[in-house]
């Protein structure tokens, strides 16, 4: 937009705008104007100049009426905003009439009486930034369509054989994708799912990979396909799946590089050669690839492999100080760390932004232990220079032993990942290492019978709920209860909480437990407000139900079922959950919001920066972790920080875990909003807590 200001004006007396004019040009905008005469006179105007505003007076008497200059402006497909200024005089001659809405009613933007010049102004200045922005993002949208030309044509030009898959069914393929596969051309291609594409030994490895893909952070997913052309021969070669957008919808793009390809293929461990050495940096795939084959001879040596994940705590602060060309070059200089302060027959690679894996073995556990403190010592001790900048990383250090060749290598990273959220919350200054072991201990046969006993309770719909009551301390009315659910083991024990939680991750089937509980709870709490009890109710669920954008409208549609207040389910969600899946879990919290349900953060106060987590999530209650209730005295500084930042952000703070009365006048003269635990009451099969005692 020019600097000087382009306006047209409409109106036969040569003085009636001269004061608004002079007034423009004195307040320091450059003005540039023309007075239309007749239309011969506009539709040169129009053709040979672009034009910012037209002022278009009610005093005009010319045959210029507002239908002509409309009409003229529009045949031009013109962005020409008009204003009409009117005469307060001749006010009587259009009797009740508001000028000021019949303009609108006409296509003005705006009206204004001729004498409020400063009213003028101001609608000046607004109408001159909204064309601003209107013509920024007409040249933004041109250029994107530019760019999206351009990706065409690298798309139609690649050697790597490309598509984009949506709801398992093709919805653009280039030339060379048609060519691996044999097909003439895309509409023969359009009605063909994916999995038809998908050759006989790898349909398995191929569903799971869709099936979970999304549900991390990852960016792309690389691997081996054995893949199927039209005439049904089947050939072998590497596949990436990357989360993309094509014509407006959200999808998965494949890429393919066959024989034909120029690019170099993706190196996984089925690629490299077998006598190639397993140390030093990998892709994250092989590196994977060399954990599945660790589980697998667990227990067969002496040394104990162990899976470490090394998160750099203070990477989003560097990048931001660094931008996306500086970040890359850390990761370079951490790469070379790595390979100069590791073993040589150690292997590690780039996970996310921030972390990095380490595949190692020791003997003992305080051998391990003693080696990962001496790593992040000399980590953090290091300087980092990037772009003549001093940089100096924060890192926390989880690590998972691998004891047992039956364990999942899902189970293993989000273990070692929890060891590493659980590190970088011990205020042990700028790192922290922690490792997570399983009790080899235990008797494996009896995990194995509650496992059972558990799928048997899920199939038959032996499950029943508990309802702990979760106490006001500052006088705040109504009913609340956490939703427990429980089985029966062969024993006849009652297996719930954090137990029966483990046993439905351990057997795949944590989501559909989640769907149970909510379904039930909404359920239950139904009736019982029926029966005239002002009732909310918290109801857990796991980072499986965060991923599932089916889960909110069912929800939604259970609740109406219900006939019951959104308002009354409170779903509470782990800050772990809500830090490592936090793209989902906002989205998450969203849905549930429109829906007028709340949310809760649990288990709070664990990480290093839980704040920062909660600053993404619209959550009205944040229940304290139950480390606070255990050791009071050793985490007091820290509580007390969080409890006051936390009431600063107007949140409702919960106390679970009280099993004495002399913890309650603590948190009372805290302003601690809620406690619950034992000393209260154990969870219960009915909802009949003598709230009204408490309040009295």
């Amino acid at each position: 937009m020019h600097n000087t200001l382009q306006l047209l004006i409409f109106d036969q007396s040569d003085n009636m705008l001269e004061e608004l004019i002079r007034t423009i040009r004195d307040s320091g905008q450059a003005l540039y104007t023309h007075t239309i005469q007749n239309l011969a006179d506009l539709e040169s105007k129009l053709d040979q100049h672009q034009w910012d505003l037209c002022c278009i007076t009610n005093r005009s008497d010319h045959a210029l009426s507002p239908a002509t200059i409309f009409s003229q402006i529009k045949s031009r497909n013109l962005d020409l905003p008009a204003l009409l200024l009117f005469d307060q005089s001749h006010q009587a001659e259009l009797g009740d009439i508001d000028p000021v809405s019949q303009a609108l009613n006409d296509g003005y933007v705006d009206a204004s009486p001729l004498d409020q010049i400063e009213r003028i102004q101001h609608i000046l200045k607004r109408e001159i930034e909204n064309l601003r922005a209107r013509r920024i993002n007409r040249a933004a949208e041109s250029r994107l369509d530019e760019s999206e030309e351009r990706c065409q044509l690298l798309l139609e030009s690649s050697d790597d054989g490309i598509a984009y898959i949506h709801e398992g069914m093709h919805i653009y393929a280039n030339q060379q994708y048609l060519s691996l596969f044999g097909y003439p051309s895309m509409e023969e291609l359009e009605a063909t799912p994916i999995m038809d594409l998908v050759g006989t030994t790898s349909r398995d490895l191929f569903k799971r990979q869709l099936k979970s893909f999304g549900n991390d952070e990852q960016e792309a997913v690389d691997f081996q396909l054995s893949a199927k052309r039209a005439d049904g021969t089947e050939f072998e070669l590497p596949v990436s799946l990357i989360p993309a957008v094509y014509d407006g919808e959200t999808c998965i793009q494949l890429v393919l590089r066959g024989e034909t390809s120029h690019s170099p293929a993706i190196q996984t461990s089925s690629t490299r050669d077998s006598t190639a050495p397993s140390g030093g940096i990998l892709s994250r795939r092989e590196l994977l690839n060399l954990l599945t084959q660790r589980v697998e001879q667990a227990g067969q040596t002496e040394q104990i492999a162990a899976f470490g994940y090394l998160s750099i705590e203070n990477m989003s602060e560097i990048v931001d100080n660094l931008g996306l060309l500086g970040y890359e070059q850390l990761l370079e200089q951490i790469d070379v760390f790595l390979s100069r302060h590791l073993e040589p027959e150690l292997s590690f690679a780039h996970h996310t932004d921030h972390v990095f894996m380490i595949l190692c073995s020791s003997s003992t556990k305080e051998e391990l232990y003693s080696w990962a403190e001496k790593l992040c010592g000399q980590l953090i001790d290091h300087t980092f220079e990037v772009d003549h900048k001093s940089l100096h990383l924060a890192c926390s250090f989880g690590i998972s032993r691998i004891t047992d060749p039956q364990e999942t290598i899902e189970a293993i990273v989000v273990h070692s990942e929890q060891a590493a959220y659980t590190a970088g919350g011990q205020d042990n200054g700028s790192a922290a290492v922690f490792i997570h072991e399983t009790n080899e201990t235990a008797d494996k046969s009896a995990a194995l019978a509650q496992l059972d006993d558990f799928k048997d309770a899920m199939v038959h719909q032996a499950l029943f709920l508990m309802y702990e009551p979760v106490i006001g301390l500052r006088g705040i009315g109504g009913e609340l209860y956490e939703l427990h659910t429980g089985i029966l083991d062969s024993d006849g024990n009652e297996l719930f909480g954090e137990k029966l939680y483990a046993l439905a991750e351990e057997a795949g089937w944590r989501a559909k437990f989640d769907r149970w509980n909510i379904l039930n709870g909404i359920k239950a709490l139904s009736t019982h407000i029926a029966k005239g009890h002002d009732t909310a109710l918290f109801i857990k669920v796991s980072h499986h139900s965060l991923c599932d954008e089916s889960l909110v409208p069912w929800i939604g549609v259970a609740l109406k079922a219900a006939a019951i207040p959104s308002n009354r389910i409170i779903f509470q969600i782990t800050e772990f959950d809500a830090s490592t899946y936090l793209k989902q879990s906002k989205l998450f919290v969203e849905g549930i919001n429109k829906i007028n349900c709340r949310a809760a953060i649990n288990e709070f106060g664990i990480g290093r920066d839980p704040l920062r987590t909660l600053q993404h999530l619209d959550a009205d209650y944040v229940v304290m972790a139950p480390m606070f209730t255990e050791d009071y005295d050793g985490h007091q500084d820290k509580f007390t920080q969080l409890v006051g930042a936390l009431q600063a952000e107007g949140k409702l703070i919960m106390v679970p875990g009280i099993d004495s009365p002399g913890f309650v006048s603590k948190l009372w003269q805290l302003g601690i909003n809620y406690i619950q635990g034992p000393y209260l009451q154990e969870p219960h099969s009915q909802m009949d807590y003598e709230f009204d005692l408490e309040a009295g």
